[in-house]
């Protein structure tokens, strides 16, 4: 029988699902600094005018995770990589039309539920390409892609403000995000073919694929 090294992991579909992560947490650091600053320079918002900007894409994406991992377990990944993938694209466009507070906070609400959607989507379609002895070895990865996207968006988002070039930073999340959208839409659907919805069952039989790979995340955030 192939040992754990025999079976491999990082294979075309898991780097196009990296770079995906990657460009998409980019977009993430870039928004936690800029759209703060947009808000309180730009608009004239004090702290909580920008906590309610900032923080209300957080609402639909509490909703969205739990959502959309049913939604891939019916559906498939790709559709919600996709359809979030490009929601997230048109809201970024949105911010570079520099809108008002309220429509800053209506962006928020929409790009919260596609985030929420794409990041689940990414996850779950890695733990589903990834040979089961390896996906801790895959839950490493993705984190790491997800963790280096955090790191360099708010320094480029930096770099691109200057004093208050906002536009040019919403435009270069949205190119990000698109690029991430073009890359996992040349995928196949990795929902294994066997697979049903959950039923609501206890114990691993009826743990969907969706939710172990979420746990799988989380049980990696927590140990950090």
């Amino acid at each position: 029988m192939p040992g754990v090294s025999d079976a491999r992991l990082v294979t075309p579909a898991f780097v196009r699902l990296w770079l995906a992560t990657l460009g998409a947490f980019a977009t993430f650091g870039m928004l936690v600094l800029a759209l703060p600053l947009y808000v309180k320079d730009e608009l004239g918002y004090g702290s909580v005018g920008v906590g309610l900007a900032v923080g209300a894409a957080s609402v639909t994406s509490v909703v969205f995770s739990v959502v959309s991992g049913r939604l891939g377990d019916r559906h498939g990944r790709r559709p919600l990589l996709v359809v979030g993938g490009l929601v997230m694209f048109g809201c970024y466009l949105g911010l570079a039309l520099l809108p008002g507070f309220a429509g800053v906070v209506g962006i928020r609400f929409v790009a919260g539920a596609a985030e929420a959607t794409f990041v689940v989507a990414l996850y779950t379609s890695t733990m589903d390409i990834s040979p089961e002895e390896r996906r801790g070895e895959a839950v490493s990865l993705i984190t790491l892609a997800s963790y280096l996207g955090l790191t360099f968006g708010p320094v480029l988002a930096d770099l691109l403000r200057g004093s208050d070039r906002y536009p040019l930073v919403w435009l270069v999340t949205a190119g990000f995000v698109l690029v991430a959208t073009a890359v996992v839409a040349t995928l196949r659907e990795t929902k294994p073919m066997t697979e049903e919805p959950s039923s609501g069952c206890s114990g691993s039989a009826g743990s969907s694929p969706s939710r172990r790979s979420m746990r799988a995340i989380s049980g990696s955030s927590d140990r950090g």
